[in-house]
């Protein structure tokens, strides 16, 4: 049996802890997540590491709200 890999928003805003890594993907703003990324900052997480190819406002949207500690591009 196939299980569904598909959730809410708001759980899978809860799998992601204070002090996560969290890797992003898309390009620019082609297939980025913009709207995990607001949940997010919307449930003030904190020090997260990012991870992403090409650091844009996907990223500075996190920053601005103060949640990330350090960023890998």
């Amino acid at each position: 049996m196939v299980r569904s890999k598909l959730m809410e928003m708001g759980s899978a805003v809860e799998l992601v802890a204070d002090g996560a890594r969290v890797g992003l993907g898309g390009v620019l703003l082609r297939r980025k997540p913009m709207a995990f990324l607001a949940a997010l900052a919307d449930a003030g997480r904190r020090d997260l590491r990012v991870y992403c190819f090409l650091a844009w406002m996907d990223v500075e949207l996190l920053v601005a709200r103060g949640a990330v500690a350090e960023t890998h591009s």
